[in-house]
Parts: structure tokens; sequence; C-alpha cells
């Protein structure tokens, strides 16, 4: 198993009841607008993903977070993070 699989089978083991929160970040390519409708749908791919290994879709909490400016190279800018949240912290 990838390395991140495995660390997520130990979180949801400790933690089954953990929200999570998934934000997509795209490069400085193309416009804004452009870069926040990719970035929320690589959130929501993640989401799947995660969907389909297990986690309730009522868990999960996807948002776009466009463009990534901290990251200077454009191929580590395309990406996903996640984040869990306790269940007060969700909207």
């Amino acid at each position: 198993k990838p390395y991140s699989v495995v660390l997520f089978d130990e979180i949801e083991k400790a933690h089954p009841d953990v929200l999570i929160l998934v934000t997509g970040w795209c490069d400085r390519t193309g416009s804004r607008a452009v870069n926040d409708r990719i970035s929320l749908r690589r959130a929501e791919a993640v989401k799947i993903w995660l969907i389909g290994y297990g986690i309730a879709a009522e868990r999960i909490r996807t948002q776009g977070g466009g463009i990534d400016y901290n990251e200077p190279d454009r191929r580590k800018a395309r990406h996903a993070t996640t984040e869990q949240q306790g269940k007060e912290e969700q909207p």
C-alpha cells in the first residue's frame, strides 16, 4: 500500500468520527476563475476516492483553494490537501 493509504488507515482506526476537509490547489496557469473551478474539481476527485475507500460522504467537505501562490513549481502546485476537523468545525 502507498504510504498515504497506510497513514489514512491509522487515522481512520484511531478517529472513526473525524471530519475531513479536502482542499484542491492549482498552478498559476490560467485565470483565477478557471483555477477556482479546477481546484474545486480536484478536491471533489479526492472526495470520490475517499468515498470509494469507505469514508462516509457526510464526513467529507471540499473546497477549491484556487492558485497555490506558495509553490513555485507548477507540477507541485497541482495538488490536494486534507485536514482533520472536529465536529464543531463543520459549517
